[in-house]
């Protein structure tokens, strides 16, 4: 009786080393997974307790201002340092006369999408953005801008795309497509910037961010304030045209 007793503990024992063993060599493997797999958000969220000048010191550090002619940069800085102090939206400062480019070059109002969807709208903005595509030294030549058949499609790099083919957000398919065509060829060129979306009361704009950039501001200016990436824009602006339609 007390061999079986005693065989009965042992056994238990063994089980119970191999459970941890099992678990232990989970647990390994899951480091050398992590090892292997470190998390790309290496850029840190700053703390909520930053102030305005501290906002555009990183912004500085990020290479937000490179693009900026030399004479306007203490401008956009005072006007972003503004936006910041007051809440505001995530906007700077504007030529005052045609095109009304940004003086840092990284915004461009679509307005409320209309121009862009009609004729030449596309092609104006492009010509709009060659400063920052100079900047950029990517090429984004073009060519076929094509309305037929109820679709518009263009000619980007030797790539076709289609900007409009009837969908729910109507003129604003056209503001997300334009982006992504953009997008997808900053991508195909290696380039850090990236079109992100805002919408203002005022209108709709596109803002050339790098992943970094966006993150620092993200992280200040949300919800409705700040700009977001075209994917989230089509959704939140999807069910905007949902909600009006379902009143």
């Amino acid at each position: 009786m007390l061999n079986t007793a005693l065989m009965n503990h042992v056994l238990f024992l063994i089980f119970a080393l191999f459970v941890v063993s099992c678990r232990s060599f989970e647990k390994i493997k899951e480091v050398r997974e992590e090892s292997a797999n470190p998390p790309t958000d290496t850029v840190p969220i700053l703390k909520p307790s930053m102030n305005a000048t501290d906002f555009i010191s990183a912004l500085t550090d990020l290479g937000y201002f490179a693009y900026a002619e030399p004479d306007r940069v203490l401008q956009v800085k005072d006007s972003l340092a503004h936006q910041f102090n007051t809440n505001g939206d995530f906007i700077t400062e504007f030529s005052k006369k045609p095109p009304y480019v940004s003086y840092d070059l990284r915004f461009y109002s679509c307005g409320d999408g209309e121009e862009l969807f009609e004729e030449e709208g596309v092609v104006s903005l492009l010509k709009e953005m060659k400063p920052i595509f100079e900047k950029l030294k990517v090429s984004m030549h073009y060519s076929d801008d094509n309305y037929a058949g109820g679709l518009h499609s263009l000619n980007m790099n030797g790539r076709y795309y289609t900007l409009f083919s009837g969908g729910i957000l109507m003129q604003g398919e056209t503001i997300a497509k334009t982006a992504e065509m953009i997008n997808a060829e900053l991508s195909l060129q290696k380039a850090k910037e990236r079109i992100y979306l805002l919408s203002l009361e005022g209108g709709y704009y596109m803002i050339f961010l790098t992943e970094e950039q966006n993150r620092l501001v993200s992280t200040y200016f949300t919800g409705t304030r700040g700009p977001v990436t075209v994917d989230q824009w089509v959704i939140n602006t999807t069910a905007e045209i949902k909600t009006l339609f379902n009143r």
